[in-house]
């Protein structure tokens, strides 16, 4: 599934990428994740929305003119992933 996100023309490959990105298709790219990886979607979902966001005309594609809008969300849901992580590790290790 994901060889489409390399191979193929540059239309082609930025179609499907698109439709990855897209809620339906997101859900189903998540599906190819291994069990052992279960415990991220919820991150890779949060940063899903951050780089593209849900607007009125659909998917938004595309880079902001101000870097914070975007880094500053992606380093907090970062930060928040490694502190719940660490949180689940310590309930387990007691």
């Amino acid at each position: 599934m994901l060889k489409k996100c390399y191979s193929g023309t540059f239309g082609d490959i930025a179609t499907y990428k698109r439709g990855n990105m897209e809620a339906g298709g997101f859900e189903y790219l998540l599906q190819e994740f291994p069990q052992e990886f279960e415990c991220v979607k919820p991150l890779c979902r949060t940063v899903r929305g951050v780089l593209f966001p849900h607007g009125k005309e659909g998917l938004t594609v595309g880079t902001p003119q101000d870097p914070k809008r975007l880094y500053d969300p992606i380093l907090k849901v970062y930060d928040d992933a490694i502190s719940l992580i660490e949180t689940e590790q310590a309930c387990y290790s007691k």
